[in-house]
Order: structure tokens, then C-alpha cells, then sequence
């Protein structure tokens, strides 16, 4: 039974109590519902939020993983791939041949690469 379930039967659980209070007036002296089941109201809105932060987290895992999809997919690649993927976006992006620190390191492991084969 799930959480919201369970809290369901509660909530009848207590509406039917008030009901018999209500009818039966000072002959109904049970404890009523409400404090009986204080702790576990409070328990099962604690699950209740850890499950909700739960669903938030997943939602911001999935929309970041849809965002950077193609970066994941293009670091699953051999190293040489991922190289000439890395200088040939930077040649592409770049501004007067700026290609910076990574470029140049990844230039210069692709030019040892080649010159070993």
C-alpha cells in the first residue's frame, strides 16, 4: 500500500470516528482518531516529502542528462574520437585560430598518435 493509500484509510478511519462521536455523543469514549494516529500522519507526510524530493531529483537528473546527451555520448567514444571531436569543435567555435589549452593538448597527443601508426 502506498503512501497516499494508506493516509486514505486514515482519513476514513477518522471521518467515520467523528461520525460515531457525533451520533453517539458522550457515550462514545474511545480515543479519538486524530491522536491516535498522530505519529503515523506525521511519518507518512515524512515519507511522503522524501518521496516528493525523490521525484524533483530524478526530474533535474533527467533534464540535465537530455541537456549534456550528446556530450556523454561523445565521451563514451575512444580517446582519439573524443580528440578529434574536442579540436574540430574548437576550430569551429573559435575566433582567429584561439583554440586554447585543450585544443593544443589534444593536438599534440593526436600528431604523437599518428606519428606512432
Amino acid at each position: 500500500m502506498c503512501v497516499c493509500q494508506s493516509v486514505k484509510v486514515l482519513d476514513d478511519e477518522e471521518n467515520a470516528d467523528r461520525q460515531l462521536r457525533t451520533s453517539h455523543g458522550a457515550r462514545w469514549t474511545r480515543t479519538p482518531s486524530e491522536r491516535l494516529t498522530e505519529s503515523i500522519r506525521a511519518e507518512a507526510a515524512r515519507y511522503r516529502q522524501i518521496i516528493d524530493n525523490a521525484v524533483t531529483a530524478d526530474g533535474i537528473v533527467r533534464e540535465r542528462y537530455a541537456q549534456h546527451r550528446d556530450g556523454f555520448e561523445l565521451l563514451s567514444r575512444s580517446d582519439v574520437s573524443v580528440c578529434y571531436s574536442v579540436v574540430y569543435w574548437t576550430l569551429q567555435h573559435s575566433s582567429d585560430n584561439d583554440c586554447g589549452e585543450v585544443t593544443s593538448e589534444c593536438g599534440c597527443w593526436l600528431v604523437r598518435v599518428n606519428w606512432s601508426h
